[in-house]
This record gives structure tokens, C-alpha cells and sequence, in this order.
């Protein structure tokens, strides 16, 4: 539970994406209450069986909203259809942080898309992986490129953005400000540990409405008592 000008706030974050970029870090992804978070931990070596290290307690994180989810996702659309080639994009985010998207040559002489989060004098980057295929075009091999890390960074953010996948956080933002609220004493809601549950109401039937003068219909009555004539199915 987090507090700003000293009122309680819920603090619900759901997985929903792990990434990794050999030597340089590791990108986690996950809804933050109604924001977008990105958590990076960077790369300390490998073990002794070759798997990679991250040191996850100098990782550094931060949060953005719609908006700024939405400048991410259009650059990275943009660069997968091959709208931009070179690009250096900021976004200024929650505590100090500064995320950025930048694309250039790397030391491979290919294009490289670098996400990095900068925070508290620290910068971590990551690199989006890619995959080289071979085409013919004419008869003749080709090498291309597919941007397949930065197309599943896209799709999760568009995601967000359109609530995909979303349906069970906001469930538990919601259980969990029901929660805030019983514990405040301010709110009636029932909650139970694991699950909100509103109030019950026992549903009662009604009586059918019958207009004044007139019989209350009964399944198989062939009564018109009005005179109009029904219209009946083919058989």
C-alpha cells in the first residue's frame, strides 16, 4: 500500500510480460494499478553452466500512462513497417525516470532498437532481439531481418492500451481498493480475503403485469380478447 498526500493508495500489479537481452538486462513488463510498468535489472554474468545472471536488487523501475504508452507503441509500429529507420525518442515517467527508444547501426553494421530506462544516475538498456531469415526474390537468396522482440514489446503494449488481457487486474485493483476501504472502515463492501463480494440481495419473482380489465395470460391460452389477429409460423 503506497501513500501520496497522505491518503492510502492500492498498489495491484499483474505480470505480464518477462523479456531478455543477452548482456545487457532483463525487461520486465507489468500492468501498475492503471499505468504500464517496466522493470529493468541489469546483466552481471553467467553462471557456471553458461546461464545468465541479473541483478535484481540494483533494478530500477518506473511506471507510464496511456499517453506515454502510446508514444512507445507507435514508434516500435512505426519501425516494424518501416516508417522510420533512425529514431531517439524520450518519455519523461513516474519517479525522475526517463524512458527511451533509440534505432541505429550498431557494431554489427545492422540496425539495433535500444529501450533503456534512465533513473537515479543509472542507465540500463535493452536490446530488442531479431531474426535473420532467407527469401528468394527471383530465383536469388536474401537475408531479412525480423524485428521479433520488438513486434511482442508492440502487441503488449497495445494490449494495455486496449484492455486486452486486462480483465483480471482490474478484478484485483478493485478487490484490492475494496479491501482499502473495509480496513479504513469507510466503505460497506464485503470482502474476504481472496475475493470481493458486493452485498446479496435474495431475488424475489414478481407478478406479471396485468393491465386493468384485462386477464392475466396463461401459456397456451388462445384468448384475443383485444380482437387482433395473431400471426402464426410456418410449419
Amino acid at each position: 500500500m503506497a501513500k501520496f498526500d497522505n491518503k492510502p493508495r492500492t498498489t495491484t500489479s499483474t505480470q505480464i510480460r518477462n523479456m531478455f537481452s543477452e548482456g545487457m538486462s532483463y525487461l520486465n513488463i507489468k500492468f501498475f494499478n492503471t499505468s504500464l510498468s517496466f522493470q529493468f535489472s541489469p546483466f552481471r554474468g553467467k553462471d557456471p553452466t553458461g546461464r545468465s545472471k541479473y541483478d535484481f536488487k540494483n533494478q530500477q523501475s518506473t511506471s507510464t500512462g496511456i499517453d506515454g504508452a502510446y508514444a512507445l507503441y507507435k514508434v516500435a509500429k512505426d519501425i516494424l513497417d518501416g516508417k522510420i529507420t533512425d529514431v531517439d525518442m524520450s518519455i519523461p515517467c513516474a519517479g525522475n525516470a526517463q524512458l527511451s527508444i533509440k534505432r541505429m547501426i550498431g557494431q554489427s553494421g545492422k540496425y539495433e532498437t535500444i529501450f533503456a530506462i534512465t533513473k537515479n544516475n543509472v542507465v540500463i538498456p535493452f536490446r530488442f532481439h531479431t531474426i535473420d531469415i532467407t527469401v528468394y526474390e527471383n530465383g536469388q537468396p536474401v537475408v531479412k531481418t525480423i524485428e521479433s522482440e520488438l513486434g511482442a514489446f508492440a502487441k503488449t503494449i497495445e494490449g494495455y492500451l486496449t484492455g486486452i488481457n486486462a480483465d483480471r487486474h482490474l478484478d484485483k485493483l478493485t478487490e484490492d481498493y475494496a479491501a482499502l476501504q473495509q480496513a479504513q472502515g469507510q466503505g460497506k463492501p464485503q470482502y474476504s480475503g481472496a475475493s470481493y463480494q458486493q452485498p446479496k440481495q435474495q431475488w424475489q419473482p414478481q407478478q406479471p403485469f396485468v393491465p386493468n380489465g384485462q386477464q392475466q395470460w396463461q401459456p397456451g391460452s388462445q384468448q384475443n380478447p383485444q380482437g387482433i389477429s395473431g400471426y402464426q409460423l410456418p410449419q
